[in-house]
């Protein structure tokens, strides 16, 4: 049990010491201006990108409304076609 709680506090401290590591780095290599600005263009072509996929995501849902808005208009037609001949039965009997 004392091993077990141990190695959790290494595994945490180990994970703490990794976590500032990677923060230092990021701080020192965006320290340079180079560096900043090709992050800044790697994020702008990112946001154009998944500004793209949004559009397209925007198209696809309005071809899947006027599909179902058709399907829907067809089958109130053949539901009323169908009440249609159903009253005429009933009315002849």
């Amino acid at each position: 049990m004392v091993n077990e709680n141990k190695n959790k506090v290494l595994a945490a401290v180990a994970g703490a010491v990794v976590g500032a590591g990677a923060v230092l780095a990021g701080a020192i290599a965006m320290a340079d201006k180079n560096n900043q600005n090709k992050v800044g263009n790697v994020l702008e072509k990112a946001k154009e990108i998944i500004k793209g996929y949004g559009k397209e995501a925007n198209k696809q849902t309005e071809k899947g409304r006027e599909s179902v808005k058709k399907i829907a208009g067809k089958a109130i037609k053949k539901a009323e076609q169908v009440t249609k001949v159903a009253k005429k039965g009933v009315s002849n009997l």
